[in-house]
């Protein structure tokens, strides 16, 4: 009997400590797992080949929010104008407000530069700006459907008020000088008012008409941050796909020098510079709707949905001859992003009633980096960029736009990280390209 409890105890022995072992291994193993992963995940980053994120660029975007507002000035009761940097969640504030307000049908009239002036320098109100002139029917969606402009008519800025009792709303035509005038005979009560006093990042401007358009001139120097992303592309494969997807013939690839060309047979053709990583969609029989400048608007957004080429920070930038020209831009904190491949820009061009083609890149921005808070660079006031410009021979006249954006660049330890540095861009008039003005102004610094 002795024996047999000896034995018993033995066992109960052996057991625990086989459990112990096989915890202890189970527990190595978690750990060993668990620094794979971590070292795995920071050798992806430190890797030169750059991150196919094929599904990370088709998120859907509303169209409206391709089309979105890129620009809030800040007229206050005193009469003080201050363009507010991070103007993101404030637009939204004011876009929900306005949205919920009931108006009169709208009143359209041509207007003199200085009563435009006047009107966009009201106090108390915000006027939200876009990247450039918006068809009307595509402003009614960013702003509410209820200000039923003209399908076709040009917007550049909307006029606000901010007053507890708002009595009007004025969409601007900056380029033909004409208004469209609202009176409102609603207000949502249960909505707070928006107050712009307490917002941060607000910087004093002037307000000027600039080459057919108002613009905002900074008075005083900006300090701004230079910024790092992780650096991702699409396969070549997946465009074919998406841009081929109704045709009756399987594209074929064949190399023509530096290029791979896919066409069907038919209407479409893909050129791909192997040089550049950049892209070229013809399709010569295009279904979509491109008669008129609306019509071009929507259109060029269904393009960039079939192309899924609709991250989140892709915006509406500019456009040209009636809209013929689509210019769609990424943008970091609010602000147009520049390279001189063409990287992180789609432009959409309609060529004929028929002939649409598309330029664009496979590279995307994808993941932001921590931000290194020495890498601090002076953007100088506007008139001092002006004063710069014409030193080099670049006067007003030959000036069509100014921006302050970043330049794209490639990190020079790591070619799977961009690196963006803000400076000020000018497009010319006479062949609408824009370009950084240290590059134009290099000779006379």
């Amino acid at each position: 009997m002795m024996k047999h409890k000896r034995w018993a105890t033995v066992r109960v022995l052996i057991w625990q400590h086989i459990w112990a072992i096989g915890t202890g291994v189970m527990i190595l193993l978690s750990v060993f797992l668990s620094l794979m992963i971590w070292f795995n995940s920071n050798q992806s980053i430190a890797k030169s080949t750059v991150n196919d994120t094929t599904g990370v660029i088709s998120t859907p975007k509303s169209q409206k929010n391709i089309y979105a507002i890129e620009q809030l000035l800040w007229n206050n009761a005193m009469g003080q104008h201050e363009a507010i940097l991070d103007f993101r969640p404030t637009t939204r504030q004011i876009l929900k407000r306005l949205s919920s307000w009931s108006v009169d049908k709208v009143k359209s009239r041509s207007v003199s530069r200085q009563e435009l002036m006047q009107l966009a320098k009201q106090k108390n109100t915000a006027v939200l700006g876009f990247g450039d002139g918006i068809a009307g029917e595509i402003v009614s969606k960013v702003v509410g459907t209820q200000f039923d402009l003209p399908a076709n008519g040009y917007v550049f800025n909307v006029v606000v008020p901010l007053s507890a009792n708002p009595h009007k709303v004025y969409f601007l035509d900056d380029k033909h000088l004409k208004v469209y005038e609202f009176t409102i005979t609603y207000i949502d009560k249960t909505l707070k008012n928006v107050s712009l006093s307490q917002t941060k990042n607000r910087v004093p401007v002037k307000v000027a008409y600039f080459s057919q358009h108002l613009m905002l001139k900074y008075t005083q120097s900006l300090q701004m941050a230079t910024y790092s992303y992780l650096l991702a592309s699409t396969k070549v494969d997946t465009f074919v796909t998406a841009l081929f997807a109704d045709s009756q013939a399987t594209p074929r690839g064949y190399q023509e020098q530096a290029n791979v060309i896919y066409n069907d047979g038919d209407s479409k053709q893909l050129t791909i510079n192997t040089k550049k990583n950049t892209l070229q969609f013809d399709n010569y029989h295009t279904n979509l709707p491109i008669s008129s400048y609306s019509d071009r608007l929507r259109s060029g957004y269904t393009m960039l949905k079939q192309l899924q080429q609709l991250p989140d920070n892709l915006y509406y930038f500019e456009s040209h001859h009636d809209g013929r020209d689509l210019v769609f831009r990424l943008y970091s904190n609010g602000l147009p992003i520049f390279n001189q491949n063409g990287y992180g820009t789609v432009v959409i061009k309609t060529k004929s009633a028929k002939h649409v083609t598309l330029e664009f890149s496979q590279y995307i921005l994808q993941v932001p980096l921590p931000v290194d808070d020495d890498e601090i660079t002076e953007v100088v006031p506007t008139d001092t960029v002006l004063a710069m410009l014409a030193q080099a021979g670049y006067h007003n006249t030959d000036i069509a736009d100014m921006r302050i954006g970043y330049t794209w660049e490639t990190d020079s330890q790591n070619e799977n990280i961009v690196v963006l540095k803000p400076e000020w861009y000018v497009e010319l008039s006479k062949n609408e390209t824009w370009h950084p003005v240290s590059a134009l102004t290099k000779e006379v610094q």
